[in-house]
């Protein structure tokens, strides 16, 4: 379980113990934090950081599935992310219209601007809201 802090004020907070989260709630409700993130390698799906996040899945070329560790309570979260590419090519990046989001995963898309063609990222940056 993690440090929940609760209520107005300034301050810092340093923790010992990796693995914990460290969440901020105004008195009205939970839903001003980060519920999962994840940054992967959009070549091979690879997660090299992540919170609540068990897997990326690579569908196929700039398709790919977030798994959540734990299953949200609705679908009802605000999905953002990012993508790059060092090819210099612009990148887009969009939930799928055609995969429905659900409780445990959300499926992504990447496509090359210039070419409007599917295409894999170089690094894909995931935050979920709720």
């Amino acid at each position: 379980m993690g440090l929940v802090l609760s209520g107005a004020g300034s301050g810092s907070i340093q923790s010992g113990t990796s693995g914990v989260a460290v969440q901020m709630q105004d008195s009205a409700s939970n839903s001003n934090t980060v519920q999962a993130w994840v940054n992967f390698n959009g070549t091979s799906g690879t997660r090299n950081a992540s919170f609540n996040v068990s897997s990326v899945t690579r569908n196929s070329t700039g398709n790919y599935t977030i798994n959540f560790t734990n299953a949200f309570s609705d679908t009802n979260y605000s999905t953002n992310w990012t993508v790059s590419a060092n090819s210099g090519n612009a990148f887009g990046g969009y939930e799928s219209q055609s995969t429905a989001r659900t409780t445990t995963a959300v499926t992504l898309l990447s496509m090359n601007t210039s070419s409007g063609a599917a295409s894999d990222c170089t690094l894909g940056s995931v935050s979920i809201f709720r």
